[in-house]
């Protein structure tokens, strides 16, 4: 037996939890295996064994001696050996004669296992296949048609890569080449030990980095298809997932990077690295890069994407794993990837990532994924622990001056931090599916620490300007607060980009949850409900007198109420606190922030706040539980003249037979009459020529939206009522809001000037449901860039804008924005944009400042009607059109086109989710004999305007130039006030900017709507749409179909019919009958010679939709001369069965049904 040289190995990181536990597990299970190893009747002296340490990690050990060594002399030598262990995460000794060692994770070969390759593609994958480390060898390439699979044997400690390509073929010597990259041998094989450089790829990994299995899904090297991986029989124990293996689009993919073939159709998007700026090398700063906020790409489908190349965990989805099989899918169907749009559930199975340290001496590891071990693992260790610790020592001494003052507020602040990686794990990457809600500018998710500890952690949001202040007030107050009725504070995280809070975990939710749910109001007896009211009372008489810092909370209200499992109430969100010195008895503040029908009444239209604002809130609070009623929490009224809110100067009066008082009268007057004024704003001064200097400047601004008849009724009650007798008499210096206006007087000028105080900051009591981080997104967005920027450049007359953005596909956010016109337009966006920084993650919010309002309302309507198409099971064409309309219809907003709520792929079935139009469409209209009279000329000319305004958008509007390509009276839809919505895009093309033409060889569309030139040679531009709106312009004149039209004794349709009669003088024989006598005879004519300037046989020869929405708008336009149609078409068909189609109700041509039978150009 040797014992010499002996070599220690041991991982410098101690265990989380009970350490003296865990060192009594490794001497047990290391004694356990000393007589199975030396008595090992296999002959190799070797054995494992596996022990929980506690329910989310597990111990792995191993022994082995040298097979010549006697029993005793095994035993003796493994003795010594363990006796020489270290107790922490893992270590090992290793002497000639023998060796032991144990880990927190598995490191020793267990079975073969399995990898199986599955192409749900409707197009043929050629899976490439790289093996970095392995005994086994695995086919390196191969082909998987559309629906097969392929499952190849791996060992369990495999490590390597898979991906797919696509466009793939042989030329005429069998060299195998990929569109989107190959193995560079010529071969389908792929003879390589590491991932090839491919143009793009999508790959999936399994790799050992020290102590840790992982599998990956990566963009990193850049995208081409979908895919999804799933671990067989045992999950991945932490996850990070964006989903942009999911639903990346291509078609978004920048410019600079994207990837096409050789018919310039977009095959993949390249490494963002391809296009030097967009690639970031220095990780920490590379959450927030260019990249992932600039980029189309991963910024609105890679929201949680990082650009750094040796960043895989945050690129797109990497899994802490056990040794398992593995299932990768091509393509997977949409239903599945929903499973993985947010993080695996924890389950019970080993982790080493780090557990939480209070002590917050975790080390934090950033490394790529698929690599190699090449040097021995101290080594590794060393040099991974000496990289974390210059990177940690760089963000810390980059924190902000704000940073360091809330660590020194905590006496004893390293007790209380945790690791941001601690909390993430915790919370299971802050999943969807374990918030628990939202408030105090932030959402708050439940999460569990190693030691079976719940907790709630407050992730405070990045875009609220009013993080940081609400982080130190949470932070400094309820670390010093102690009491059973307030939410115990046990720690905080505090880096650069994040700001998180760590409570106790209260199981039952809020008060809010069990007061005004029908199901739950029931679990609220009277006993339970005074206990409640009482235990709020003592917490907030301890907020008030009993605590060391006396504090007004500001925000009392039942969502702020949690409530343990015996009901015991704990007051929670200190967000918007003041701490209040010991004589100190009342403050006031510009920016009155809370919850609408909680607030004091002079907190809220005065700023004044005291320990009595709090009471009131108290007294809202019981009343709402006594009554199990909530207090109405609309923070908008909805009738003319409605108040909000008002402000008057506490300082400065004036008597009521003063000279202020009556300029102030005539001051009111002027007002008064200007307030027919359309532009809904005018200011005045009276009194200015007096020499006693008792001038009063005023002024009046209705909301943008509002007619001239609300604008008055508005100023009317404000300069006649509410402000010289109810609210502000004898006061120099006042300002009311309403909803439909705002009016301001002072006995000093303010024309001009930005003022932001007095501010008024209001919210829905509702929070917003679901992703908050990106509702807030979208909410910062619509209310700066858009909002904000149009509103400042509305030019002198009217600073006002109004957006939408669809946050799901059933929720809609609503924005206003407004200023004074006399701002310049960079004191405008400073205002609203200043304004909108203050909201939070509820159903609405409203700002209101003398200078400008900004509002928002998120709505979620129940009940509502939605229209879903079902595409044909058995259509060739199912999946390309199902793939149009929801690419292409999501990202179109236009009052004329439909829009699209959701969809549903799952199987064979494809639906989409439209918005509910009730009047069907306008084929039904025109060619029902029923419905046909309801159409008047006035009606008519309405909807073929909006038709025209509608290819208008899509074809120089849209940020996409999209033609329709089948454009039809049963594809114009009409909502209840008969407004025309273009729909159905299952056809159309995207072009780019500079395209004007395009070809195919699979003409599709509507027999009768098709233009010469793509019907007979597949050619297609913004023309061909020309082309079919002027057949159903004159379809629409004409209340007849085109592809059914006969005309008794002539062998024509219904174009040439038109042109014929308009070569005649006689167009008005072409006119519905049901018109002819009360239409109007200009726009018929100019409609009709419209109609016809469409169809013409030239593309260079029809207008475009600018100049045909300029035509229907106005008179200044000068329509050529039209000639003959383009082509006319002569029907085999018989006049009797002509005259039975045009009886029909239910004939209902398309493109499958009728077959083209003679074409004679002219």
């Amino acid at each position: 037996m040797e014992q010499s040289p002996k070599v220690f190995l041991t991982n410098t990181q101690n265990v989380t939890g009970n350490q003296t536990a865990f060192s009594d597990l490794i001497g047990n299970t290391m004694n356990s295996l000393l007589a199975q190893t030396s008595n090992s009747k296999s002959g190799k002296k070797y054995a494992t064994k596996v022990a929980k340490f506690d329910s989310l990690r597990t111990l792995y050990a191993m022994e082995q001696c040298t097979p010549d060594l006697s029993a005793a002399d095994c035993n003796q030598c493994l003795t010594i050996a363990i006796e020489s262990l270290d107790f922490k995460r893992g270590a090992r000794v290793m002497q000639p004669s023998c060796f032991v060692r144990y880990e927190i994770y598995p490191f020793y070969d267990g079975k073969a296992t399995t990898i199986t390759i599955v192409n749900n593609c409707s197009y043929t994958v050629w899976p490439g296949i790289s093996t970095i480390s392995s005994s086994v060898k695995v086919p390196t390439g191969f082909t998987l048609l559309n629906g097969e699979s392929k499952t190849i044997n791996i060992q369990s400690n495999w490590e390597g890569s898979i991906w797919g390509r696509t466009n793939c073929s042989l030329d005429h010597k069998g060299n195998f080449s990929c569109e989107t990259g190959d193995c560079g041998t010529g071969k389908i094989e792929c003879q390589t030990t590491s991932s090839p450089n491919l143009v793009t790829m999508a790959g999936f990994s399994i790799s050992q980095i020290e102590d840790q299995y992982k599998y990956n899904i990566s963009v990193e090297a850049g995208y081409n298809l979908p895919m999804m991986a799933t671990p067989e029989g045992v999950i991945g124990l932490r996850c990070v997932v964006t989903g942009c293996v999911f639903n990346l689009d291509n078609s978004i993919c920048p410019p600079s990077m994207s990837v096409v073939n050789k018919n310039l159709r977009m095959i993949g998007c390249r490494n963002p690295c391809y296009d030097a700026k967009q690639c970031c090398k220095t990780w920490p700063k590379c959450l927030s890069s260019d990249y992932v906020e600039s980029s189309n790409l991963f910024g609105k489908s890679c929201p949680r994407a990082s650009n750094n190349p040796s960043d895989l965990i945050n690129t797109t989805f990497s899994c802490l794993s056990y040794k398992t099989s593995y299932k990768v899918t091509f393509c997977p169907s949409p239903n599945m990837a929903s499973l993985f749009s947010t993080p695996f559930q924890t389950v019970q199975e080993p982790s080493s990532l780090s557990a939480p340290s209070p002590s917050g001496k975790n080390k934090t590891y950033v490394t790529k994924v698929v690599v190699a071990i090449v040097v021995p693992i101290v080594v590794l260790t060393l040099l991974i622990a000496s990289c974390t610790s210059y990177a940690r020592w760089k963000v810390m001494k980059s924190l902000s001056i704000d940073i360091q003052n809330v660590l020194e507020d905590f006496t004893t602040a390293e007790s209380l931090v945790y690791e941001f990686s601690t909390l993430q794990a915790a919370t299971n990457y802050f999943s969807d599916d374990q918030m628990l809600g939202g408030g105090g500018f932030g959402n708050v998710y439940k999460g569990t620490l190693p030691n079976g500890q719940d907790i709630a952690v407050k992730r405070l949001s990045r875009v609220s300007n009013q993080g940081m202040e609400s982080f130190k007030n949470e932070a400094v107050l309820i670390a010093k607060l102690q009491h059973k009725n307030l939410v115990k504070l046990l720690g905080f995280c505090l880096t650069r980009e994040e700001k998180l809070l760590v409570y106790e975990y209260v199981p039952n939710k809020s008060l809010n949850y069990f007061l005004f749910d029908p199901k739950k109001q029931g679990e609220l007896d009277w006993p339970t409900r005074y206990n409640i009211i009482t235990g709020i009372a003592r917490g907030i008489l301890y907020l008030h007198e009993d605590s060391r810092p006396r504090i007004v909370h500001r925000d009392l209200k039942a969502a702020n109420i949690l409530l343990e499992e015996d009901m015991n109430p704990k007051i929670a969100d200190f967000g918007l606190a003041r701490i209040f010195k010991v004589e100190q008895t009342e403050d006031d503040t510009n920016i009155v922030a809370g919850t609408y029908g909680y607030m004091a009444p002079e907190y809220a239209m005065n700023g004044q706040f005291s320990v009595k604002s709090d009471v009131y809130g108290f007294g809202v609070l019981v009343l709402e539980i006594v009554s199990g009623k909530k207090i109405n929490s609309k923070f908008h009224p909805s009738g003319v003249g409605d108040l909000l809110t008002h402000s008057c100067s506490n300082t400065t009066m004036f008597a009521n037979n003063s000279q202020f008082r009556a300029n102030l009268d005539t001051l009111f007057r002027l007002l008064t009459s200007n307030a027919t004024n359309p532009t809904g704003f005018h200011q005045a001064v009276s009194g200015s020529g007096n020499t006693t200097n008792e001038a009063v400047y005023g002024q009046f601004l209705c909301r943008g939206d509002q007619n001239v008849s609300s604008c008055q009724d508005c100023v009317t009650t404000a300069t006649t009522t509410d402000l010289p007798k109810t609210y502000c008499p004898n006061r120099k210096d006042a300002i009311i809001w309403y909803d439909e206006c705002m009016v301001r007087y002072s006995n000093k000028s303010f024309f001009g000037r930005l003022d932001t105080t007095p501010s008024w900051l209001y919210w829905s009591s509702h929070n917003i449901s679901g992703n908050t981080t990106r509702f807030m997104d979208l909410l910062s967005n619509m209310l700066n860039n858009e909002i904000g920027v149009r509103a400042a450049t509305g030019g002198s007359q009217k600073k006002f804008a109004t957006s939408f953005v669809n946050y799901t596909s059933f929720e809609t956010i609503y924005g206003l924005g407004q200023c004074t016109p006399d701002l310049s337009p960079s004191d405008c966006n400073t205002c609203l944009v200043g304004a909108a920084g203050g909201f939070r993650e509820t159903q609405g919010g409203r700002v209101l400042q003398p200078s400008c309002v900004v509002r928002y309302e998120g709505t979620l309507p129940n009940g509502q009607q939605i229209a879903v198409k079902r595409l044909s099971m058995n259509s060739s064409q199912g999946i390309q059109e199902f793939k149009n309309e929801v690419l292409l219809v999501a990202k179109l907003q236009h009052r004329n086109l439909i829009r699209l709520l959701g969809f549903c792929f799952e199987g064979q079935e494809k639906l989409l989710v439209y918005e509910y139009v009730p009047n069907k469409s306008l084929d039904k209209y025109l060619h029902d004999s029923e419905s046909h009279g309801i159409l008047d000329w006035v009606t008519r000319y309405k909807i073929i305007g909006g038709i025209a305004r509608g290819m208008l958008y899509l074809h120089h509007d849209s940020q996409l130039k999209i033609i329709h390509r089948d454009l039809k009276a049963s594809n114009v839809l009409l909502d209840a006030d008969m407004n025309a919505k273009v729909s159905d895009f299952g056809m159309a093309r995207i072009f780019v900017v500079d395209q004007t033409q395009d070809n195919t060889s699979r003409v599709v569309g509507t027999y009768g709507y098709m233009s010469p030139e793509y019907a007979m040679q597949g050619q297609f531009s913004n023309k061909s749409d020309v082309y079919s709106f002027g057949v159903l312009l004159l379809e629409i004149i004409s209340g007849k179909r085109n592809n059914t039209f006969y005309e008794p004794g002539e062998a024509m349709d219904l174009l040439s019919y038109a042109w014929k009669q308009w070569r005649d003088g006689m167009p008005l024989e072409f006119v519905d009958s049901t018109i002819r006598d009360s239409c109007s005879l200009d726009e018929v004519m100019r409609c009709i010679h419209l109609g016809l300037i469409c169809v013409q046989e030239s593309p260079d020869d029809r207008p475009s939709m600018a100049t045909v929405v300029l035509t229907l708008d106005s008179y200044s336009v000068t329509l050529p001369v039209p000639e003959a149609p383009g082509f006319v078409i002569k029907s085999r068909v018989s006049k009797e069965i002509g005259s039975q189609q045009l009886s029909s109700k239910s004939a209902h041509w398309s493109s499958n049904d009728v077959s083209i039978t003679e074409l004679e150009p002219r």
